[in-house]
């Protein structure tokens, strides 16, 4: 605890992001514990990358995997933020883009033949991956670690506003790393405050719809926000927001904070979960979003 306090220790760990909302704990067995978190959200979204890769003789390959605690997508490679400690998403992403060859796993397959841990993106040495992101705050992270690459379609769909965080990016104007092949591979797309469901489905499947047949990706990764649902007071300030999300099938699905100043309803939150689960199982998205809240899908 002294040496935590201590000034220069105090300056390290602002310099890594491990203050404020990410604060180190300052006693060992509470650091144990939040060592061994950011070890299962991290690991939760590797295994989950590697089920879509048909990565274990064991288990099946997937088309679909939903990592509810996933989505830590404020963490930098070198700083935490925005509560995020790891971002699991960058390193699902990379595990998408790595085939077995790389060596990625670490002899996690040793002993499997190469004919059942072949990849489900093909044989593609470079493959595309479209990152969509639906939290309402931006995705610095995530942006930043794919900003000067062509391989990882970035689009984030979220709130920017002068002192809204992140502070420093969400703006449209950022489209790629100038001079990099990742230039016009970004897309940020502000949010009105209180928009509708209808306006919000409308324009995320026109650009959803446009980015898959123009990048033709190899997989797709969904970070699913519950922050931008109607009833949270902190993003629209009179409660007004997207009722329900539809349309879309997702890959990651982040947890949802209930901190001080959220204000999500245990039924808002229940019905993205819903519907996100039901998309998933490949159910109508016309009869989960006509069916009543409380029936349960199996």
């Amino acid at each position: 605890h002294d040496a935590i306090n201590n000034p220069e220790i105090q300056a390290l760990l602002a310099k890594h992001g491990l203050e404020d909302d990410c604060p180190l704990p300052t006693d060992s067995n509470a650091r144990k514990i939040l060592w061994k978190y950011c070890l299962s959200v991290a690991g939760t979204s590797w295994h989950a990358a590697s089920l879509l890769m048909g990565g274990s003789a064991d288990e099946d390959e997937r088309d679909v995997v939903i990592h509810w605690g996933g989505g830590r997508h404020h963490s930098h490679s070198d700083k935490a933020g925005g509560f995020c400690y790891v971002n699991d998403v960058v390193l699902a992403i990379h595990r998408l883009l790595h085939s077995r060859a790389d060596g990625v796993d670490d002899g996690m397959f040793a002993g499997i033949p190469d004919n059942q841990t072949s990849s489900s993106l093909g044989d593609k040495s470079t493959p595309r991956i479209l990152y969509i992101d639906l939290d309402i705050h931006h995705p610095d992270g995530v942006q930043s670690a794919f900003y000067s690459t062509d391989q990882v379609f970035t689009a984030s769909f979220h709130r920017f506003a002068p002192g809204f965080f992140p502070a420093l990016s969400g703006s449209i104007r950022e489209k790629g790393g100038s001079g990099t092949t990742g230039l016009g591979y970004n897309l940020n797309v502000p949010l009105p405050a209180g928009i509708g469901d209808v306006a919000f489905i409308r324009m995320f499947r026109r650009l959803l719809f446009g980015l898959v047949k123009s990048y033709d990706p190899h997989a797709v990764v969904l970070c699913l926000g519950a922050d931008g649902l109607k009833g949270d007071e902190l993003i629209f300030g009179s409660g007004r927001g997207c009722d329900n999300l539809g349309g879309f099938v997702d890959f990651e699905c982040t947890s949802t904070l209930s901190g001080e100043g959220w204000n999500l309803s245990p039924e808002g939150l229940a019905e993205c979960v819903r519907i996100a689960a039901a998309l998933c199982a490949g159910v109508n998205d016309v009869a989960i979003l006509s069916a009543p809240s409380k029936e349960v899908i199996d």
